[in-house]
């Protein structure tokens, strides 16, 4: 079984992978952040990564649960859901609380597309 640690660590290696597949050049780093990609702009921006093995089974909305801090310094987030390998990409003006919930069922193809491209276009 893998450590909470490892989980992470593959999360943001997977986040780096699919990143470069669509077109983001983008580096694993062990910092203060995670990852850091360089968008159209030519910007670099810090994503955190945060990931979830499967939906909290002790709720019946099947939800991933992600737990964010107040003290990094992220631009974006990128929540992932290990066991479907897909993730959404936030940008941080739109985290409000320490825990963001998203059901099982947000988590598809075109919405990773989609905040994809939307990191991709930050300026």
């Amino acid at each position: 079984m893998l450590s909470k640690t490892q989980i992470g660590r593959a999360a943001e290696f997977l986040v780096c992978y699919t990143l470069q597949l669509n077109g983001i050049e983008c580096y694993h780093v062990n910092s203060t952040t995670d990852v850091i990609a360089t968008v159209a702009s030519g910007r670099l921006l810090r994503v955190e990564v945060k990931s979830a093995t499967v939906p909290n089974p002790r709720k019946h909305d099947n939800a991933y649960r992600f737990h964010v801090s107040k003290t990094d310094n992220a631009d974006w987030y990128a929540l992932v859901a290990l066991d479907t390998g897909l993730m959404i990409f936030m940008p941080r003006t739109q985290i409000k609380t320490r825990l963001i919930t998203i059901r099982e069922s947000r988590f598809t193809a075109e919405r990773q597309a989609d905040t994809i491209q939307k990191l991709g276009a930050e300026t």
